[in-house]
């Protein structure tokens, strides 16, 4: 874990702020030595010159995430394999949230008055993200003794090597010592430890038949205290997928084209600004694109909400949805975690990465031939 968060991790924010910054500036300085207008008098299409562009720098970045993940997988990842992450079936956050927020509002007591005055002014959408940011972190009490249950839809029957990635805590919030078993179909666990934070309990299979195993997942709480977990974030059924040679392999595809998406908006933004302007705009956006979805993670209170801490919050809110085209993808996180990137993800961000550079590469090659020396 820690080599890939600090080899993998910290070279890919290197490439991305590099490359991007590179990016930036390569149109811009082209223009200024005169080289970009000896390339636009060929007769080959603009918007051709900017994806060549980018195409070039990303292939650039691309070889050099492949000899690292080429590295981590000689020394660290050849008896590794990365498992597909199951969740239990609850309610959708947001559809529980937003029937929390009707009972309140229609409710006929004080707090209710309260809040429609609140809601007047800063409409109902605030409210409903506080409650569904509350409603993901809501706990699970299993209490001495007793049994809880819980579904999880999509595991294959013929599912080989299962374990539970789990995390209790006490009523103070503390993990603690845990002892119990899990049972899911003919699969069973027992956990009689000490456990300080999330742990990894494997399933084995027992000798009873299919008919009789339980189709979902239970958990016996044999501790004398109650255990308490947040069921949507902290308990996950764990299949093994395939190798981690295969899950580098995937990541390596997620971040080529992450790194298409910054580097086809590097080259747009030096087509339409100077150098030290468009590398400056880039940085901006990756920085953004780091603080913007942690800044929106803990919702805030709507109630303590002033005019000055909405707008604030709409900004953050607004910055994430502009760079959530790369936000979006986590793969060195799952690299991490040993997770399985799905092939489904790797089509996404190819679909992302192409459409950002044929958009990005025909707002280029539109921008750069009525660019005019007096803006530089």
């Amino acid at each position: 874990q820690l080599s890939v968060r600090y080899l993998l991790g910290l070279l890919f924010s290197f490439v991305l702020i590099s490359l991007g910054a590179a990016a930036a500036g390569a149109l811009s300085t082209d223009r200024v030595n005169k080289r970009l207008q000896l390339s636009m008098i060929r007769p080959v299409p603009h918007f051709v010159i900017a994806m060549a562009r980018s195409v070039a720098i990303t292939l650039i970045g691309s070889l050099v995430l492949l000899f690292a993940l080429v590295v981590l997988w000689a020394f660290e990842g050849r008896d590794k394999s990365c498992s597909r992450v199951y969740s239990p079936k609850v309610e959708e956050p947001r559809k529980a949230a937003e029937e929390a927020f009707r009972k309140m509002i229609e409710a006929p007591d004080a707090k209710s008055k309260d809040l429609k005055v609140k809601v007047a002014e800063f409409g109902e959408e605030p409210f409903i993200k506080y409650l569904e940011d509350y409603i993901r972190d809501e706990y699970v009490i299993v209490q001495p003794n007793a049994t809880e249950s819980w579904v999880f839809d999509g595991v294959p029957e013929s599912a080989k090597n299962i374990g539970v990635r789990v995390r209790f805590v006490n009523f103070m919030g503390i993990p603690g010592s845990v002892l119990g078993n899990f049972t899911f179909r003919d699969f069973t666990g027992a956990i009689n430890k000490p456990i300080k934070s999330r742990f990894y309990l494997p399933l084995d299979s027992t000798i009873s038949t299919k008919s009789e195993a339980s189709p979902n997942l239970s958990f016996t709480n044999k501790t004398d205290i109650p255990l308490r977990l947040r069921i949507r974030k902290d308990l996950h059924l764990l299949v093994d997928a395939d190798s981690f040679a295969w899950n580098a392999f995937r990541s390596w595809l997620v971040m080529t084209f992450v790194l298409m998406i910054v580097v086809s908006l590097g080259v747009f933004f030096g087509s339409c600004l100077g150098r030290g302007v468009a590398v400056f705009s880039v940085i901006s956006l990756l920085i953004a694109m780091t603080v913007s979805p942690t800044t929106i993670e803990d919702y805030p209170n709507p109630a303590e909400l002033n005019l000055v801490s909405y707008c604030s919050l709409r900004i953050s809110e607004f910055s994430a949805i502009v760079t959530s085209p790369v936000s979006k993808f986590s793969p060195i996180s799952s690299l991490e975690e040993s997770e399985c990137i799905e092939w489904s993800v790797v089509g996404e961000a190819i679909m992302a990465g192409v459409f950002y550079l044929l958009l990005f590469s025909v707002l280029s090659g539109f921008t750069m031939s009525r660019k005019q020396e007096c803006f530089l």
